[in-house]
Protein backbone atom coordinates (compact mmCIF):
# COMPACT_ATOMS: atom_id res chain seq x y z
CA UNK A 1 0.00 0.00 0.00
CA UNK A 2 1.17 3.53 -0.90
CA UNK A 3 2.72 5.84 1.82
CA UNK A 4 -0.17 8.22 0.73
CA UNK A 5 -3.17 6.12 1.17
CA UNK A 6 -2.06 4.50 4.15
CA UNK A 7 -2.28 8.26 5.44
CA UNK A 8 -5.69 8.36 4.58
CA UNK A 9 -6.37 5.02 5.77
CA UNK A 10 -4.72 6.63 9.09
CA UNK A 11 -6.77 9.69 9.25
CA UNK A 12 -9.68 7.88 8.55
CA UNK A 13 -9.01 5.78 11.60
CA UNK A 14 -8.22 8.81 13.75
CA UNK A 15 -11.85 10.46 12.93
CA UNK A 16 -13.85 6.92 13.66
CA UNK A 17 -12.11 6.64 17.07
CA UNK A 18 -12.92 10.27 17.94
CA UNK A 19 -16.85 9.91 16.57
CA UNK A 20 -17.24 6.46 18.94
CA UNK A 21 -15.43 8.57 21.73
CA UNK A 22 -18.45 10.96 21.32
CA UNK A 23 -20.93 8.65 20.36
CA UNK A 24 -19.82 5.52 21.93
CA UNK A 25 -23.16 3.86 20.92
CA UNK A 26 -23.06 4.66 17.23
CA UNK A 27 -23.56 2.05 15.09
CA UNK A 28 -23.87 2.62 10.94
CA UNK A 29 -22.96 1.02 7.52
CA UNK A 30 -19.86 1.99 5.58
CA UNK A 31 -22.02 4.77 3.69
CA UNK A 32 -23.32 6.62 6.57
CA UNK A 33 -19.92 6.20 8.30
CA UNK A 34 -18.77 8.06 5.15
CA UNK A 35 -21.10 10.32 5.56
CA UNK A 36 -21.96 11.16 8.33
CA UNK A 37 -19.24 10.12 11.37
CA UNK A 38 -15.94 11.85 9.06
CA UNK A 39 -15.30 15.20 8.33
CA UNK A 40 -11.72 16.04 7.46
CA UNK A 41 -11.70 12.88 4.98
CA UNK A 42 -15.05 13.14 4.42
CA UNK A 43 -13.72 12.99 0.59
CA UNK A 44 -11.87 9.82 1.05
CA UNK A 45 -13.05 6.53 -1.39
CA UNK A 46 -15.27 4.50 0.83
CA UNK A 47 -12.51 1.40 0.00
CA UNK A 48 -10.20 3.46 2.01
CA UNK A 49 -13.15 3.80 4.68
CA UNK A 50 -13.80 -0.02 4.42
CA UNK A 51 -9.60 -0.69 5.09
CA UNK A 52 -10.10 1.45 8.19
CA UNK A 53 -13.04 -0.56 9.72
CA UNK A 54 -11.35 -3.63 8.92
CA UNK A 55 -8.70 -2.52 11.34
CA UNK A 56 -10.47 -1.47 13.68
CA UNK A 57 -12.24 -4.52 13.87
CA UNK A 58 -8.91 -6.65 13.87
CA UNK A 59 -8.22 -4.57 16.26
CA UNK A 60 -10.85 -5.44 18.66
CA UNK A 61 -12.02 -1.63 18.27
CA UNK A 62 -15.13 -1.91 16.31
CA UNK A 63 -17.48 -4.64 15.65
CA UNK A 64 -18.81 -6.18 12.16
CA UNK A 65 -22.56 -6.47 12.93
CA UNK A 66 -24.81 -8.44 9.63
CA UNK A 67 -28.13 -7.62 10.26
CA UNK A 68 -31.07 -10.83 8.93
CA UNK A 69 -31.47 -8.01 5.89
CA UNK A 70 -27.92 -8.44 4.80
CA UNK A 71 -27.12 -4.90 5.79
CA UNK A 72 -23.94 -4.47 7.90
CA UNK A 73 -23.01 -2.05 10.23
CA UNK A 74 -20.12 -1.11 12.46
CA UNK A 75 -20.51 -0.02 15.86
CA UNK A 76 -18.00 0.17 19.17
CA UNK A 77 -20.13 -1.86 21.40
CA UNK A 78 -21.95 -5.21 21.22
CA UNK A 79 -25.15 -5.24 20.04
CA UNK A 80 -28.43 -6.55 22.10
CA UNK A 81 -29.43 -10.41 21.05
CA UNK A 82 -27.86 -12.09 18.11
CA UNK A 83 -25.97 -10.54 15.11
Amino acid sequence: MSGEVERWVSRIRQEILAHIENHPHASDTTDGIAQWWLTTTASAPLALVDIALDRLVAEGRMHRITGPDGVVRFSAWPPAGPS
